[in-house]
């Protein structure tokens, strides 16, 4: 197996909705709002206005580490809001499958990334660097935790806002 192959699997726990976290996730443009520590661009590819198979999108992100990754990716199958498949091509080329269960008042999501990297930095120092490479990717995991929460409750608090009647 190539030093720059990667396999890293990653769960939040969040007390939230399938559907909340499907919506959330459906506005690629959104999550540099969202999460701006790690999302500092996001554009969808098509213009369908849903996802589906075939929906893609065009991101650059950061960790901790001094570099950016650019990639694409595009839905293969969607179950939703409990199931999907992603390909990614760019500075990294591979998939993503991202599961969500309901666990009564809380989800779990797991992340399941496989993915071979092509940016030349990391793509040349993972035979030396791989850990530091992982440990970047689980701080961006645990950030974006961290943000998924806030932006749930932004929008409860929205949503709560326009069901207040007037006076």
């Amino acid at each position: 197996m190539p030093l720059n192959n990667y396999h890293i699997r990653s769960c939040w726990q969040v007390e939230a909705t399938p559907e909340e976290l499907a919506e959330i996730a459906q506005d690629a443009e959104g999550f540099c709002r969202w999460w701006p520590a790690t999302w500092l661009e996001a554009r969808r590819l098509d213009s369908n206005p849903g996802i589906g198979p075939g929906s893609a999108a065009a991101y650059r992100v950061k960790g901790w580490l001094p570099y950016t990754i650019r990639f694409r990716s595009r839905i293969q199958h969607l179950e939703y809001p409990h199931r999907c498949t992603i390909q990614v091509s760019g500075d990294f080329e591979g998939r993503l499958v991202c599961e969500v269960q309901q666990l009564g008042r809380l989800c779990r999501v797991h992340f399941d990334w496989k993915v071979r990297v092509q940016k030349p930095v990391v793509r040349y120092l993972s035979f030396a660097l791989k850990r530091v490479f992982r440990s970047n990717h689980l701080w961006v995991m645990s950030g974006g935790l961290e943000s998924l929460k806030s932006e749930l409750v932004r929008r409860r608090l929205r949503r709560a806002a326009t069901r207040i009647p007037a006076l």
